[in-house]
């Protein structure tokens, strides 16, 4: 799955926008669980919002942003950006 911050696919063309996609991500400092860690809780956002633009026939992902919440002690990252099919 393409992924970019862009608003294109260098060398491709966009034939149709599918939606708007998200997908999630919680660390859980000092809990000792597996992909706990950012660069863990930013690889499942990126991955889950891949997973949903795949499952709705999407070829790319473009416009991708992140952010993060504090949630009590745990921070939930939410990546999201547009799903497309290119051409």
């Amino acid at each position: 799955m393409i992924t970019t911050v862009s608003e294109q696919v260098e060398g491709r063309e966009v034939a149709t926008v599918v939606n708007v996609v998200f997908g999630t991500g919680v660390a859980q400092p000092g809990a000792g669980v597996e992909g706990s860690s950012p660069h863990n809780m930013m690889g499942k956002a990126l991955e889950d919002m891949q997973k949903r633009a795949g499952e709705m026939g999407a070829d790319a992902v473009v416009g991708v942003r992140l952010t993060v919440h504090p949630v009590g002690t745990s921070s939930l990252m939410l990546a999201y950006g547009t799903a497309v099919k290119l051409a």
